[in-house]
């Protein structure tokens, strides 16, 4: 049968007098042609094999007259070159299938001697893969091919083919940027990151709090934070942290300034939204908040350390994370009780603030937690509201646990790192906890190495996300454990499964990354930045929290872009 205008062959065939029974119609195999669907009705009685092309069905008598379709179908793929500059640079590719490989080569620009995209079919169903020379200078901002597999560090799509698809897969080609530089530190919060350069001003970018104004922009690079609406930087700053929707940053004036949206109080300033940097006020002066050492923006709140060893929070108190005995939220800032709940809690060096919890490491290494009950590493299993603060215990159970130098809590889960190099983590159970169990733990576990066979050492400092804890080592790489998700979060190359033990973050040529001098952790992506003054960032980049100037996720650490 042939289903065209050629007279020579029909499109049908009619078999009548046809006895009861059970017949079977079988179309031969014919490259690159598939048997996409086998409809027949009546469909009664009918048996369809797509695989073998077969259809079985049976006759009960003369009258039963059923018509049976073969719907065939072919494959293609198209590569497309879209290149962000119209620089006439060619770009070689070789493309690989069942039967075999073969070069081609495309240029996007207005030069006709070469095409933007070349459409190969029709082709048989299989696996095909496309790999692009890597060319001085240039580097691949991003790969998109729906539903197929991409590897932006090695230039590479594999597409599984099958029948009757038509997959078009773009390279998206750029001169390779020069690097952001000058940064001092780095902080990712949700959808967002701000560096502290070495100038004390402040650049961030992704979407919303990016204080130079609009509250509600992406920025795919770097922008200067202003310190109000005539469009001076902002500039003195000792520290900045990003959270959920907002910032805050210290100054050298012992102030803290806020911008961004909190419906929960979490600026600190009275309000629920500040385009530019605002300073949070003192409650009983009404003037800004000062003696402030550091600040931790987190979810709907943050805290700052004081001078005098005191701290003060701000912001959402549903389950009592405010810490001042109550459940009561406050757009302004309050004191944080000690644990009998009378007098101020005191001797804290460093304050971390999670979704459900907040903890405060006192000048002795001993850790208090406040806020959902079974969170704070107390052993408590219960899931109410504990509104001041309680000792956490060392993993057995028995005692306090001490020796803590750091803190850093974001989500459900918070971790801290000892003063012998080690590491601990409690709180829910995603991998993030960096044990072989991956259950929650109410009381601390130690974090182990990446082949499970004793403790993590060496650690530096380390981070609590999204279900994904990071660490930096003395010898300055980064290691990451916990859920990956689809957007590569751990940055060891992969996407989708947990990694409950530490894998090591790699760069775009797979080495492990190193001379990190600081990282940070946040919602949906990591950061680190680099004794250069560069950053590298990984993850989710929905938004351009990555800086690389791209929106493309990344699994691998690239390079925030100079703006």
């Amino acid at each position: 049968l042939d289903d065209d205008t050629d007279p020579t062959r029909p499109r049908t065939l009619t078999g009548s007098g046809l006895a009861a029974g059970t017949y079977t119609i079988t179309q031969d195999p014919r490259t690159p042609w598939s048997v996409a669907t086998i409809d027949c009705t009546p469909w009664t009685r009918v048996t369809r094999d797509l695989a073998t092309r077969r259809v079985t069905f049976v006759l009960l008598s003369p009258t039963d007259h059923p018509t049976c379709t073969f719907r065939n179908v072919t494959q293609t793929i198209t590569i497309v070159d879209d290149d962000l500059t119209d620089s006439g640079q060619d770009h070689a590719f070789t493309g690989c299938g069942p039967d075999g490989c073969a070069p081609f080569t495309l240029d996007d620009d207005s030069d006709p001697a070469l095409p933007d995209r070349i459409t190969t079919g029709p082709v048989a169903t299989g696996t095909y893969t496309v790999i692009q020379d890597d060319v001085p200078g240039w580097e691949l901002a991003g790969l998109t091919c729906a539903g197929e597999t991409t590897d932006l560090d090695h230039l590479r799509v594999t597409i599984d083919l099958a029948a009757g698809e038509h997959r078009t897969c773009t390279y998206t080609n750029r001169p390779v940027p020069p690097s952001l530089t000058g940064v001092a530190d780095v902080s990712v919060g949700y959808y967002v990151t701000c560096g502290l350069g070495h100038d004390t001003g402040v650049r961030c970018w992704g979407r919303g709090t990016l204080g130079d104004g609009p509250l509600v922009s992406t920025s795919t690079t770097a922008r200067t934070v202003r310190a109000g609406p005539g469009g001076e930087a902002l500039s003195g700053v000792t520290q900045v942290d990003a959270g959920v929707g907002f910032a805050c940053a210290v100054l050298e004036t012992t102030e803290v300034r806020c911008w961004g949206s909190s419906p929960d109080g979490g600026l600190g300033t009275g309000t629920t939204e500040e385009a530019l940097p605002t300073p949070v006020l003192d409650p009983t002066s009404q003037g800004p908040l000062t003696g402030v050492v550091s600040v931790d923006a987190g979810w709907g709140r943050a805290c700052a350390v004081l001078d005098d060893g005191t701290v003060r929070c701000w912001g959402d108190n549903d389950e009592g994370t405010l810490g001042n005995g109550t459940t009561v939220g406050s757009p302004l800032p309050v004191t944080v009780l000690d644990p009998s709940g009378t007098a101020p809690l005191t001797d804290v060096v460093d304050v971390a603030v999670a979704s459900r919890t907040t903890c405060a490491v006192q000048a002795t290494g001993s850790v208090v937690c406040w806020g959902q009950a079974n969170y704070l590493g107390t052993g408590d299993t219960g899931s109410g509201p504990v509104p001041t603060p309680r000792p956490v215990l060392r993993p057995d159970g028995q005692g306090l646990l001490t020796g803590v130098t750091q803190i850093d809590g974001l989500w459900v889960h918070t971790c801290g790192r000892l003063a012998d190099g080690h590491a601990v983590c409690w709180g829910n159970d995603n991998g993030q906890l960096g044990t072989t169990d991956p259950a929650h733990h109410p009381f601390p576990v130690e974090v182990l190495d990446g082949a499970g066979a004793g403790p993590l050492t060496d650690v530096v400092e380390v981070h609590a996300g999204y279900y994904v804890s990071c660490a930096r080592l003395g010898d300055g790489r980064v290691v990451c454990w916990g859920q990956r998700w689809d957007n590569g979060m751990l940055g060891d190359g992969r996407v989708g499964g947990m990694a409950p033990l530490p894998v090591a973050v790699e760069q775009r040529d797979r080495s492990a990354l190193t001379g990190a001098a600081q990282v940070t952790t946040g919602m949906y992506s990591s950061c680190a930045s680099l004794t250069s003054g560069e950053v590298r960032c990984w993850g989710d980049n929905d938004y351009a929290e990555l800086g690389d100037g791209t929106t493309f996720d990344r699994s691998r650490a690239v390079a925030a872009v100079a703006p």
